[in-house]
């Protein structure tokens, strides 16, 4: 993330602090589309990581949607 052209980590950090729950998870490279298999800044281990990540925060606002109805 701190190589990532199009992230401004000090932001990123800035904001986790004030949002309570946040989770930041930063990848190492500068590959802003790591997870874009047609790109050659394709990373797959990574990809699938941050894909399972996504579909877990997914999950977690899934359930707690249902939970409050």
């Amino acid at each position: 993330m701190e190589d990532d052209e199009w992230c401004d980590a000090a932001t990123t950090y800035q904001l986790a602090r004030q949002v309570s729950d946040s989770e930041i998870f930063a990848y190492t490279g500068s590959a802003h589309l790591f997870t874009d298999a047609s790109l050659t800044e394709y990373q797959p281990r990574m990809a699938r990581l941050a894909i399972e990540r996504a579909v877990d925060l997914f999950d977690r606002i899934d359930r707690a949607s249902t939970a409050d109805r």
